[in-house]
């Protein structure tokens, strides 16, 4: 059944029916941004552990029809950096804090179709409907002392939530020039339907002398920003297989 997203002309070398439920993974991914906070790196760290597949191809007279469910990406990242030792532009001692959470998705559902051209050369085709969507949360606060006697206080806070839907066709052929070679060529391309990201962000300086654990539960409105845009994409990337089997 995993022909269907590689290759779908490769299905009907299937001798029989089959159902694939899950095929589980596990990722991992260590991302370093160097010298973007002051002198230092900030590291981001990533893992999760998710099914990613299930599949079903079934005999239809001369066709090979199939079904899939894929899970391309499951990102969730959840992450707090501190950092005491920094220094402002003006030379005053700083603290930063930054609480990070990304939670990003992509999935891909449709049915496949794929049969003999001749007795060697086979053609076959996948329609998926995608959904992809990613929620980012940053909060980040910046202490510093201009003086002795004064602590200021500055917080930036941003949410953006993201969702693309979309078609993503694969094209495929198969041909077996002898009975112990298999050549194949596959080719992944898309269409975007819709395409929207929502943005707020809420940023707030402040001042010497004020209460900070106050000032973080206050629902003002003040330096709070929201966009909605749309975007108008027209296609996604193309991807092109080729691949070649020895028995």
């Amino acid at each position: 059944p995993s022909g269907a997203y590689y290759n779908p002309a490769g299905m009907v070398f299937a001798l029989d029916n089959q159902i694939t439920l899950s095929v589980n993974s596990y990722k991992s991914r260590n991302t370093t941004y160097e010298k973007v906070i002051g002198s230092h790196d900030y590291e981001q760290q990533n893992s999760s552990f998710y099914p990613s597949f299930f599949g079903v191809v079934q005999s239809v007279g001369n066709f090979k029809v199939g079904f899939t469910f894929l899970s391309l990406n499951n990102e969730n990242l959840d992450q707090d950096s501190y950092f005491d030792d920094l220094t402002l532009s003006d030379s005053y001692p700083a603290e930063f804090t930054m609480n990070y959470n990304i939670i990003a998705n992509t999935i891909l559902a449709g049915p496949s179709f794929a049969s003999f051209i001749t007795d060697y050369l086979s053609a076959g085709i996948s329609v998926y409907g995608m959904y992809q969507s990613r929620q980012e949360i940053s909060f980040q606060l910046i202490t510093y002392e201009p003086s002795e006697t004064a602590t200021l206080y500055e917080i930036n806070n941003t949410y953006i939530t993201e969702k693309v839907y979309g078609l993503r066709p694969v094209l495929g052929v198969q041909y077996m020039p002898t009975k112990n070679i298999t050549l194949g060529l596959s080719s992944m391309f898309g269409f975007v339907m819709s395409h929207k990201r929502d943005v707020t962000v809420f940023t707030k300086p402040f001042e010497a002398g004020q209460n900070i654990e106050a000032d973080l539960s206050d629902d003002s409105t003040a330096g709070l920003r929201r966009s909605s845009i749309s975007y108008d994409d027209s296609s996604l990337p193309t991807t092109i297989r080729f691949g070649v089997a020895y028995l």
